[in-house]
């Protein structure tokens, strides 16, 4: 494997363990996000809920007070809680799922539209000066339509205060288990680092540490070019410790070819020298003679002849 593709699958790896850890935690965000959205409008409902009862019980009174004092600034009163009302209803049904809540809205709706009926007919005839009429009204069947709203929307109230603290129990019990696998991919990724720094150390710099080691130790042997680099690796420092030994190789080759010519110029020389002692009479009878008494060749010959076995000892050296 070459050392760019290890590079490349090292930070590969690095790269997934990050990629998935950010996937994952986008994702819990968001999850962790829409459940807030959803406390959040569940509470919006609830604060809806209780503030249309407050203001169904001022009306109640209202009503109330304007039957027994005949006061318009009662019946005022009574007019501008019914446009809260009503638009309290459009809130609400406008933030409801299509099926979450639906069918008690609806079902408040209708008790609401019913009583609303009730109250409007029970302030006309105390606006026609029929006292009796109106109380019969009041406490008949508006007061029906009037415990039963508040029984619906009682538990409306009591079903979105369940579900908001549902709510936030599994939103507490996700940002935990959120906690831990982020806890847990960290330790992953800090694993995977170390492999992966492990797995570079021993297939890069390990060889390259093994192969200046050797050549330091080819370098500090006085030339000795019979030690190879040993990587078995195939990637680029394999290649260059390959490359080295053939270089070793054909060094040795070259020297061993040396070596052989120059044995072969010894052996020549060695028989010159010989063909020379036995074709050249002074030579010969230089052996006979004493060096000390003779004039020219007393000198000459035996420095010739030193000088013949100091090139054949040199030859033979090399």
């Amino acid at each position: 494997m070459k050392i760019r593709t290890k590079i490349i699958l090292a930070f590969g790896v690095i790269l997934a363990v990050m990629f998935g850890s950010g996937t994952y935690m986008h994702l819990q965000m968001l999850a962790m996000k829409a459940s807030y959205t959803q406390i959040i409008e569940e509470e919006k409902l609830l604060t809806d809920l209780r503030e249309m009862q407050f203001i169904m019980t001022g009306r109640n009174n209202d009503e109330r007070a304007y039957l027994l004092t005949g006061d318009e600034e009662f019946r005022k009163e009574l007019k501008g809680k019914a446009a809260k009302v009503d638009s309290l209803f459009a809130k609400m049904n406008s933030s409801l799922e299509p099926s979450h809540h639906r069918e008690k809205m609806e079902e408040a709706m209708g008790l609401y539209k019913s009583f609303l009926e009730s109250s409007d007919k029970a302030v006309e005839a105390q606006d026609n000066g029929l006292h009796d009429e109106a109380i019969v009204h009041h406490f008949g069947k508006e007061r029906q339509s009037r415990v039963a709203l508040d029984s619906v929307v009682s538990g409306l109230v009591e079903e979105v205060r369940n579900e908001i603290e549902v709510d936030r129990q599994e939103l507490a019990e996700n940002e935990g288990i959120s906690a831990m696998i982020q806890l847990f991919f960290n330790a992953v990724g800090i694993l995977v680092a170390i492999v992966v720094g492990g797995f570079l150390i021993r297939s890069i710099v390990a060889p390259l540490h093994r192969v200046n080691k050797q050549l330091h130790e080819i370098a500090e042997g006085e030339g000795d070019l019979t030690q190879e680099l040993t990587v078995f690796s195939k990637d680029e420092i394999g290649q260059l410790a390959g490359s080295f030994n053939r270089m070793l190789a054909n060094l040795r080759e070259l020297i061993s070819q040396v070596r052989g010519h120059a044995q072969q110029v010894a052996a020549a020389a060695e028989q010159l020298t010989a063909s020379f002692e036995a074709n050249d009479p002074s030579y010969r009878a230089d052996r006979h003679h004493d060096p000390g008494n003779d004039g020219r060749n007393g000198q000459t010959i035996p420095k010739r002849r030193r000088e013949s076995e100091r090139s054949r000892r040199n030859i033979r050296r090399n």
